[in-house]
Formats: C-alpha cells, sequence, structure tokens
C-alpha cells in the first residue's frame, strides 16, 4: 500500500493476516501514504505477523482523546519476520502515536525488530498519553526518534513489563517534555523491559 492520501473513517488502514511463510520479512508494506483524520486508528493491526510502515503522515482526527496514530495488538512472529516502524511522521494522536500491545516479537537476535526515526509532533489530546509504547516487547530497537510531549502528565517512550524480554535497546532519541510544570517523564521502564538505554 504505497503513496496513497486516505481521509477519514474509523481506521485508515487495518492489517490482519493468517499467512504462516516465515522466510520472508514483510508481508505487509505500508509506505509514503497520507492518513488523515481517521477516527481511532491512522493504522490498526491484528494478528499481523510481519510488517514495514515507512514514510507515511498520519494526522489523526481532532477531538477524540483515545485515538492511536499505530495501534498494533496480538498476533506474533518467527523466522525471518520483522515489525518495522520507520520514518514516519505522527500528529493529532489522542492516547498514543505509537503502540504495540501483546504483539510478541520474535526473539531471533540476528533480526530484531525496529521502531526508529520517527518524528512525533506535541499535539496530543489525551491527558495522559505515550509518544511510543511498546508494552511485553522483545528483540527490539528503539533508535533515533524525536517524540515531542505537549501534555503536563505524558511520557515520550514507554517500555512496559516483559517477563522474558531479551535484547530490546533504546539509543540516539530525543525526547522532550514541553508543557511547563510538567509532571511526566521522558522515559519510563517497566522491570525487565529494556536491556540498555543509551545517547538519548
Amino acid at each position: 500500500i504505497d503513496s496513497n492520501t486516505i481521509s477519514g473513517g474509523y481506521f485508515g488502514i487495518f492489517l490482519t493476516s493468517s499467512y504462516t511463510v516465515t522466510s520472508i520479512p514483510y508481508y505487509f508494506f505500508i509506505t509514503n501514504n497520507t492518513i488523515e483524520n481517521a477516527f481511532y486508528y491512522g493504522i490498526g493491526a491484528a494478528n499481523a505477523p510481519c510488517y514495514l510502515i515507512e514514510g507515511n503522515y498520519v494526522k489523526m482526527r481532532t477531538g477524540n482523546a483515545n485515538s492511536y496514530g499505530f495501534y498494533h495488538c496480538n498476533g506474533s512472529n518467527s523466522g525471518n519476520r520483522i515489525y518495522n516502524v520507520s520514518s514516519n511522521i505522527w500528529e493529532n494522536c489522542g492516547y498514543a502515536a505509537i503502540q504495540w500491545q501483546t504483539n510478541n516479537p520474535s526473539t531471533n537476535t540476528s533480526i530484531p525488530h525496529i521502531v526508529s526515526n520517527n518524528w512525533v509532533k506535541p499535539t496530543f489530546t489525551s491527558t495522559n498519553p505515550i509518544g511510543i509504547y511498546l508494552n511485553f516487547t522483545r528483540n527490539t530497537k528503539v533508535y533515533n526518534n524525536t517524540v515531542l510531549m505537549n501534555q503536563p502528565n505524558g511520557t515520550a517512550i514507554s517500555m512496559g513489563a516483559q517477563s522474558n524480554y531479551q535484547n530490546n535497546h533504546i539509543k540516539n532519541n530525543i525526547m522532550m517534555l514541553l508543557a511547563n510544570n510538567s509532571t511526566g517523564l521522558c522515559f519510563d521502564a517497566a522491570a525487565g523491559s529494556s536491556d540498555s538505554l543509551d545517547y538519548n
């Protein structure tokens, strides 16, 4: 799905698959799209085992404090399959720009999953938003993202709990809390969620 302009709707794009081939890195290529005024998910995924989401501009509809730029819940991957969310712009997100929720990334450390070079604009509408929220993730590199948080109680990047984590690294990100008298956090990590936090 490349170089489209998608306007309105409950979801901009939604991914799901029961395809089981593990020798290729991506089933879905969501690239260079403009997604405007979606209500709940700009891009959503359920049981999607691998994808490249790159170069998209996602601007959510105003007025929904519970919206997500990208949300992935459930599924798992193995073999050469990769989750990759890179080089996107996220704007007007209600609760989160990027959220992974129990998507069970593979533990093949030679093929890490990637969240990189995203620009998250300071336009959140929830009172306690999270810029990038990776919950129960593993084997993931969170590199070179810029997350600007406008809400006083917001968190720029959060890593949720993972009891069997390995190889999660957060590096070279810019995280800024812009609100006066902010009580939020640049980075929040549950116990057992991250191996390194360097050069941010």
